[in-house]
C-alpha cells in the first residue's frame, strides 16, 4: 500500500544498494527497488551499487563502504535492510531542500563521449559544506558469464514476489545467467564519493545558479539507452540534501550547458562608471575575441533582476545599465561571455 505523506517541493531521495548476484538474499533489495520505484516514480531514485561481481564499479562500491550485503542507505543515512527502505524515504522525502538540480547532456556516438551538465538552482544559501556529485545507471544489464548468474536463498524456501508477481520462491538457486537481468546498476560515479571539493569554495547566494561539467566516455558494452544521469548535493555532514534522475535521451533534449568560469583577466578589462549611481551608468568592457555578452545583475539576496543579451560584440563593448527602476541598494553585476564571467559590485543611491 502507498504509504501516505507529503513530499517538500522539488525533493527527490537516492537509495544506495549494496548487493551482489553472489549475495543469496540480494534478491530482496531488488524487489524493493523494483517496489518503490513504481510505487514513488517522481521521488524515489534506486542505485544498485554491485560488490565483486561483473558489474561492480570500485569506485562506488569502495565509498559506498558496505561490509554486509544486503544494505542499503537512503539519502545516505544509517545502514537499513534494503526491505526496510520504505520508512527512511518516507522521512526523507518531507524535508526541504537547498537547491534544485538541473541535467543537460550532449551525447557524441562515434567516441561515446556523454558531457553532463549540472545546474544548481540555490533555495537558500550554499556554502563549502556542500557538494555536488553524478553517477550513471543503467537497466536491463544482462550477461552470459556465470557471474551474471543471480544467487538466491529463497528458492523452495520463503515467498519473495517482485511487482510483476514472479515468485523468487519459484525460482532455482542460482538463477543463471540466462533468466537474469539487473537495474539500476551503478556504472560510474565522477567525482569523489563524497562529492566534489569546493563545489560552493565561494557561497552561492539564495536564488542564484551555478553549473559544473562532466564528461565521461561510456564503454561499447554499456547500453546509452538504457542509462539515466543521476545528480546529487549533499550536506555537510555527508547525507544527500536532494537529487535528480533524467535519461541520457531527456539530458539531451534538455540540453547541454557550458558552466562558467571566473576570470580575473575579463573582471580587470570591465569598468563601470559612475558607482554608485543614481540611474544610470555605464558598462565598459575590452574584449579580446568576438563573442556574445550577457549582462546579469543580482540583488542582495542572489535573486536575477535584470538580464540583457549582446550578440556578437568584439573590440571595445560599451551599453548603459538603466537602474531608475531599482530600489537603492548593493546589487552584484555579472558579466559572461563565451565560458568566461567576471562580476563586481555596483550601489544604486538615492
Amino acid at each position: 500500500d502507498l504509504i501516505v505523506a507529503t513530499p517538500a517541493a522539488n525533493k527527490r531521495v537516492v537509495a544506495e544498494e549494496a548487493t551482489g548476484t553472489w549475495c543469496q538474499f540480494c534478491p530482496r533489495g531488488t524487489v524493493w527497488m523494483e517496489r518503490l520505484t513504481y510505487k514513488y516514480p517522481d521521488h524515489f531514485i534506486g542505485i544498485a551499487v554491485h560488490d565483486s561481481d561483473p558489474m561492480a564499479n570500485a569506485d562506488y562500491d569502495n565509498g559506498l563502504g558496505s561490509t554486509s550485503f544486503p544494505n542499503a542507505k537512503v539519502d545516505r543515512g544509517a545502514w537499513v535492510d534494503p526491505g526496510a527502505m520504505e520508512n527512511p524515504f518516507i522521512t526523507k522525502v518531507q524535508e526541504s531542500v537547498a537547491a534544485t538540480l538541473d541535467n543537460g547532456a550532449e551525447w557524441d556516438a562515434t567516441t561515446r563521449e556523454l558531457k553532463i551538465s549540472l545546474t544548481v538552482n540555490a533555495l537558500s544559501d550554499l556554502d563549502n559544506g556542500y557538494k555536488v556529485n553524478v553517477a550513471l545507471t543503467e537497466d536491463g544489464v544482462t550477461g552470459t558469464d556465470a557471474g551474471y548468474a543471480q544467487v538466491n536463498a529463497f528458492s523452495g524456501t520463503t515467498d519473495l514476489i517482485d511487482i510483476n508477481g514472479v515468485n523468487w520462491r519459484d525460482l532455482p538457486n542460482p538463477v543463471p545467467a540466462s533468466q537474469s537481468v539487473y537495474d539500476h546498476v551503478a556504472r560510474a560515479i565522477l567525482a569523489p564519493f563524497a562529492g566534489l571539493d569546493g563545489s560552493f569554495a565561494e557561497t552561492l547566494a539564495s536564488g542564484a545558479t551555478k553549473t559544473f561539467n562532466f564528461t565521461y566516455t561510456i564503454p561499447a558494452e554499456f547500453d546509452e539507452d538504457n542509462m539515466h544521469i543521476v545528480t546529487m548535493i549533499t550536506n555537510a555532514n555527508g547525507t544527500i540534501n536532494n537529487a535528480n534522475s533524467v535519461s541520457i535521451a531527456d539530458g539531451i533534449a534538455n540540453g547541454f550547458v557550458i558552466s562558467e568560469t571566473h576570470d580575473v583577466s575579463l573582471n580587470n578589462a570591465t569598468t563601470i562608471f559612475p558607482n554608485p549611481f543614481s540611474n544610470t551608468t555605464s558598462i565598459n568592457v575590452n574584449l579580446e575575441e568576438t563573442t556574445d555578452v550577457n549582462i546579469q545583475l543580482y540583488d542582495i539576496s542572489g535573486a536575477l533582476v535584470m538580464m540583457k543579451k549582446y550578440p556578437n560584440q568584439s573590440g571595445f563593448f560599451r551599453t548603459t545599465l538603466d537602474g531608475s527602476g531599482l530600489s537603492a541598494g548593493i546589487y552584484t553585476l555579472k558579466v559572461v561571455t563565451n565560458e568566461k564571467f567576471a562580476s563586481q559590485q555596483i550601489s544604486i543611491v538615492r
